[in-house]
């Protein structure tokens, strides 16, 4: 009798949820522009100026590095050019 009472008083196994995670990037994204959108048209004004500033700098340094690493290559050709004499 003893056998079955081990059966009796058994917790039932607790079910399996799962839960799907979906990250949406550019709902985030957005959710967030729209937070941070200036309200009056001068500060509209004022961040696309600073966007298309930095837009320039960028530009401007990736002819900078053109040149450096031209440069470079072009010492490096006199100095084997010297050391192969």
């Amino acid at each position: 009798m003893a056998f079955f009472s081990l059966f009796k008083n058994q917790n039932k196994p607790r079910g399996f949820q799962l839960q799907h995670r979906y990250y949406d990037e550019r709902k985030e994204r957005l959710a967030q522009l729209g937070q941070e959108a200036p309200q009056n048209r001068e500060a509209r004004k004022q961040r696309l100026h600073d966007a298309w500033t930095s837009n320039r700098r960028l530009k401007t340094s990736s002819k900078n590095q053109f040149l450096r690493s031209a440069a470079i290559v072009l010492a490096l050709l006199v100095l084997a050019s010297l050391l192969l004499r």
